[in-house]
C-alpha cells in the first residue's frame, strides 16, 4: 500500500473510533418470563442428538448394559419423541422376550464370524433386534458370540424362510471364541 493511503486510512480509522459511530434508539425488549442460564455442561448436553443417544443405547446394549441404554434412549425419545431406532430397542428392554417373538423357535448354530445383529437382521429383517435375540437366548452380552454354539431363533415366517435358505449356503465351520469388533457392529448396525 502506498505511503498517502496507509496515512488516510489511519485517519480515517481514528475519526471512526472517535465518533463511535451512527447512534441508534435503543429499543427496550418487551418484559417476559426470565431466561434461565445454563451450565456448560447443559449446553453440551444439549447439543447431544437422539441419533448420538441411539448410537450410545446400542453401544451399551451390545455390552449388556440395558440401564444405561434406558437412559440414553430415554434421552433419545424426549428430544426426538417419533425415533422408530430408540422405541424399538426401548421396546426389547421392556418386554420380556419370550412374549416378543412368542414361543416357537428353531435351533442355529452359530458360525464363526456372525453377530446377533447380523442374525438378527437375516432371520428377524432387522438388525436392531439383536437385543431381544440375545435375551430370549439367555446371553448377557450380546457382543460375544460363540462359534459354535447352538441358539433358539424365533419361529417367525421369515426366520424359517432364512433358514430353509441359509441350510442350502451354510460352509463347513470351526468352533471357537468370536468377538466382533466394536467397528464392524456399529456398522452392521448401520448408524
Amino acid at each position: 500500500m502506498r505511503p498517502q493511503y496507509t496515512v488516510a486510512a489511519t485517519a480515517l480509522l481514528m475519526f471512526l473510533t472517535a465518533c463511535g459511530g451512527p447512534k441508534t434508539a435503543r429499543v427496550e425488549p418487551a418484559q417476559s418470563e426470565p431466561v434461565a442460564q445454563s451450565t456448560p455442561a447443559e449446553a453440551g448436553a444439549a447439543n447431544v442428538t437422539a441419533r448420538m443417544h441411539v448410537s450410545r443405547a446400542i453401544a451399551s446394549l451390545q455390552a449388556g448394559d440395558a440401564e444405561t441404554a434406558r437412559q440414553d434412549l430415554q434421552a433419545a425419545l424426549a428430544s426426538e419423541p417419533d425415533n422408530a431406532k430408540a422405541k424399538l430397542l426401548m421396546e426389547q428392554i421392556d418386554t420380556d422376550p419370550q412374549a416378543y417373538f412368542g414361543a416357537e423357535s428353531f435351533d442355529y448354530t452359530v458360525e464363526v464370524g456372525e453377530s446377533l445383529s447380523a442374525l438378527s437382521q437375516r432371520f428377524l429383517d432387522n438388525r436392531l433386534k439383536f437385543y431381544a435375540l440375545a435375551r430370549y437366548n439367555g446371553i448377557a452380552k450380546p457382543s460375544l458370540v460363540e462359534a459354535g454354539s447352538t441358539i433358539r431363533i424365533p419361529g417367525t415366517a421369515t426366520a424359517v424362510a432364512a433358514q430353509a435358505k441359509a441350510v442350502n449356503t451354510m460352509p463347513a465351520t470351526a468352533a471357537g471364541p468370536v468377538v466382533a469388533p466394536r467397528s464392524r457392529m456399529m456398522e452392521e448396525l448401520a448408524l
